[in-house]
């Protein structure tokens, strides 16, 4: 699903909690908070929602724009404790270690335990098998394992390719 929203022009998210415009007819910032108190911000598969997409666009109940992301991202800062920079680019994302962004996730809530867990993993640039009734504790205990793994091979690549090329080029010369 992260990849889905990743790729996505703009993606929309339909506030049903929330009844109206945050904004009011001078375009000046009403408190906003029913906005940064809707349910969508507590949910786990959301958070891959919040960060993936270029273009994030809220609407509330009555199908009003309420606005977009980077409009709000003080706001939503303070509500997710996800640092600004990430919120208007989850590019900048990666800047921090994976502990930080299961940190950022802790509050949410999932149906499925095991989903906590799952719901990180396009963030986080890991794949696993999803066993339901794992536990959540199993289900966070292989999404590290997964991380640290996915880490050592990029580190093994980086360092190997070079060495790997600089034979290739050897081996070439020699054969001529």
């Amino acid at each position: 699903m992260y990849k889905w929203y990743h790729d996505s022009a703009i993606c929309y998210v339909y506030l049903s909690d929330v009844p109206c415009r945050i904004l009011d007819s001078t375009r000046q910032e009403v408190p906003a908070d029913s906005f940064l108190s809707s349910r969508w911000f507590t949910r786990g598969w959301t958070f891959q929602e919040l960060l993936a997409p270029r273009v994030l666009v809220f609407f509330s109940a009555d199908g009003e724009k309420i606005g977009d992301r980077n409009v709000f991202s003080d706001g939503i800062a303070r509500q997710t404790q996800i640092p600004r920079n990430v919120i208007e680019n989850s590019r900048k994302a990666w800047i921090f270690n994976a502990e930080s962004v299961i940190r950022w996730t802790l509050h949410r809530k999932t149906k499925r335990e095991e989903d906590a867990a799952y719901s990180l993993l396009g963030v986080l640039g890991v794949q696993m098998p999803l066993i339901y009734g794992e536990g959540k504790t199993r289900a966070f205990t292989r999404l590290r394992n997964e991380i640290d793994h996915s880490r050592f091979q990029r580190r093994l690549h980086s360092v190997a390719a070079p060495r790997m090329l600089e034979l290739a080029g050897k081996t070439a010369v020699w054969q001529q």
